[in-house]
């Protein structure tokens, strides 16, 4: 069922001083399982994979505004419809939901979305299609089961 095979991967976050995640999306669309880690510091990189499985050094660094390690949720999803995977963070303390859509494995400051939906402590966020139009909706499930829906309406 699986084969050991050496791989290459870049040291992604190797220079923090604090814990890292690690969330894997096909950032840039190429269908390829690439790497961003993100530090409690703030700090996030992103690692484009090669159709080898090797990944490559940091092809983005910065900071994405709303998405904290320490204090929330990170999750990916294709939030615009282009076969990217986007991210979307939950900050619990500050009380805010945010969408970062991806720019070919970068992610610019300010594009996407911001608003205070799924932010409670016990919430748990859950990105998916359900109407399967290609942008994908959040879930929020909540401690007492019940859940709620936010469809997706974005538009270029």
């Amino acid at each position: 069922m699986f084969g050991y095979q050496s791989t290459s991967i870049a040291h992604l976050c190797s220079g923090t001083n604090s814990d890292v995640v690690f969330i894997f999306g096909d950032f840039n669309g190429d269908r390829n399982v690439d790497v961003m880690c993100g530090s409690q510091d703030g700090g996030f990189e992103v690692g484009l994979a090669t159709s080898n499985g090797d990944i490559n050094t940091a092809s983005w660094r910065g900071r994405l505004d709303g998405c904290v390690v320490q204090s929330g949720q990170i999750a990916v999803g294709d939030f615009n419809g282009d076969a990217k995977s986007d991210i979307v963070c939950v900050d619990h303390i500050k009380k805010k939901t945010t969408v970062r859509l991806s720019n070919n494995g970068q992610f610019p400051t300010g594009e996407g979305y911001s608003g205070s939906f799924c932010t409670d402590d016990s919430d748990w966020l859950i990105p998916l299609d359900i109407d399967r139009d290609n942008k994908w909706d959040l879930m929020c499930s909540h401690s007492n089961r019940d859940s709620d829906l936010l469809m997706n309406t974005f538009s270029l």
